[in-house]
């Protein structure tokens, strides 16, 4: 009976690559007070947008951190920000594909089902 139950919980090996593409495919925002008209949006550095919706005071799901305005921050599917060597830590070495605020998935479409835990 253990066998049995045991079969029916089979996950996928784990593929550090693919999730080192999900992790990466995720906004890289920044920090900061809410920006205003086209011109203060090319302010910060390629690639990255300010993060409307999190100022300093509001902090990391992972190290519970408070972030600090102008600081960098991967955004997740679900809204939540996290310090990017957290979300590292998490994902790639606790092998967590869930956010560990509000448990949804982390990675969606081909980036899904890493073969990690879903709980953090």
């Amino acid at each position: 009976m253990l066998l049995d139950l045991d079969r029916n919980n089979v996950q996928p090996p784990w593929d550090e690559a693919k999730a080192r593409r999900g992790i990466e495919a995720l906004p890289l925002l920044r920090v900061g007070a809410p920006i205003e008209g086209e011109e203060a949006a090319s302010k910060g550095s390629p690639g990255e947008d300010q993060h409307q919706g999190a100022g300093a005071g509001v902090s990391c799901g992972v190290c519970l951190e408070d972030f600090e305005d102008g600081e960098a921050v991967r955004s997740l599917p679900c809204g939540h920000v996290l310090h990017p060597p957290c979300l590292d830590d998490y994902v790639m070495i606790h092998r967590y594909e869930t956010c560990p605020i509000d448990r949804r998935p982390i990675f969606t479409g081909e980036d899904s089902d890493q073969g990690g835990k879903k709980g953090g």
